[in-house]
């Protein structure tokens, strides 16, 4: 029994698409010394998991966190391989040889997440000024969406969500959302979605041509301020003129060019921080985007892989949580990368099946209930 048992969970784990090719071999190279105990050992199969089970169920959980393109030359895959070859080489190994080889697995693990954390320690500082401009340019979309709704498109929704949010973000970021700078770019967008309306009567058309000099003052100041580049700069307030032109002349209004309800977040690699990557929306996104309930515990220390925007996974350690709850560190274990990922971002992104909460689990018990249910 112990014999196929062994047989079993080796060919599990050699088989095991879950798991990167260079984790896979290492099942096929342990194969030999496993055999060796289970022919020699009455333990292995006692109740107490034997340590050269538990040594298989660890090097499997090691193994999904890993990218599925993992070299072998990793530190992780390099220490892994030399114990399998250490044990290889007993020609009959005991329990007391598979207590040590997993004693070292212990130390290696240890050792691999204490680097990530203190290679993420360096990038707390940029996580801070991350996560303010996450809640910041949160709040604008948040008042952005309140304003706007689900109203049909238009061109002054368009230029809210386009650009507008944009000076609302940089208004709460630098003087907060009880501030008069934040109360006045608020005060204008509303005053914007007003002059859309078409006037009632020729007094009211009156009214709004009489506003809308300094409407267009203000939203032409209000897009510098941002820097926007000066070519997209006159293509959005050439918008709103051809709009308020049309509504003066009683003509129709512009059809605006729709823009997606929800873009995906964008990777980037912000200057002065090498080693740092980000995870981010850089736009307006309608509405909120929750974490499903299974994130919603997220933890220092808790393993994860994300998908990110080029298809491509990253996995790592989580090694910071921003005091906001905005914006997570995500820390590789075994190379100088760290990610950066909002809260949105990441509620975007775990809809995608790479995204997961990388628990625990037993191969072991994996293969040995499956051999039962299908023998």
């Amino acid at each position: 029994a112990a014999v196929e048992v062994v047989e079993t969970v080796c060919q599990r784990g050699a088989e095991s698409p879950a798991l990167p090719p260079v984790i896979r071999a290492l099942f096929n190279g342990l194969q030999t010394s496993l055999l060796r105990l289970a022919l020699r050992s009455d333990s292995l199969l006692s109740l107490e998991r034997h340590p050269a089970l538990s040594l298989l169920d660890r090097i499997a959980n090691i193994g999904r966190t890993l990218a599925p393109d993992s070299p072998p030359d990793l530190p992780v895959c390099r220490g892994l391989a030399s114990m399998a070859r250490s044990l290889d080489r007993l020609p009959r190994p005991t329990r007391r040889d598979f207590e040590m080889a997993l004693a070292v697995l212990n130390t290696l693990l240890a050792t691999r997440q204490r680097g990530a954390m203190t290679r993420a320690a360096a990038h707390v500082e940029a996580a801070a000024r991350l996560e303010r401009r996450e809640v910041a340019l949160h709040q604008a979309s948040r008042a952005v969406y309140l304003l706007v709704g689900q109203a049909p498109p238009s061109v002054a929704r368009n230029f809210l969500e386009r650009y507008w949010v944009h000076v609302l973000a940089k208004a709460v970021y630098l003087h907060g959302p009880d501030s008069p700078q934040w109360a006045a770019r608020l005060l204008t967008a509303n005053r914007l979605l007003a002059s859309a309306v078409e006037p009632a009567d020729a007094d009211a058309r009156q009214r709004l041509a009489t506003e809308l000099p300094a409407l267009a003052r203000e939203l032409e100041e209000g897009l510098a301020w941002i820097a926007l580049p000066g070519p997209q700069a006159t293509a959005a307030l050439a918008s709103c003129m051809e709009l308020h032109r049309s509504l003066l002349a009683g003509r129709p209004v512009p059809v605006p060019t729709l823009r997606k309800n929800s873009s995906p977040p964008t990777l980037g690699t912000p200057a002065g921080s090498p080693g740092l990557c980000t995870l981010k929306h850089k736009h307006y996104v309608a509405g909120e985007l929750p974490l499903p309930p299974e994130w919603a515990a997220l933890g220092v220390g808790a393993s994860v892989a994300i998908t990110l925007p080029d298809g491509s996974v990253s996995c790592g350690f989580v090694a910071h949580l921003g005091p906001g709850g905005q914006v997570v560190l995500v820390s590789d274990g075994d190379r100088d990368l760290v990610l950066a990922i909002t809260a949105r971002a990441l509620a975007q992104q775990a809809a995608l099946p790479g995204t997961r909460l990388l628990r625990d689990e037993s191969i072991v018990d994996e293969a040995t209930t499956d051999k039962l249910i299908n023998p």
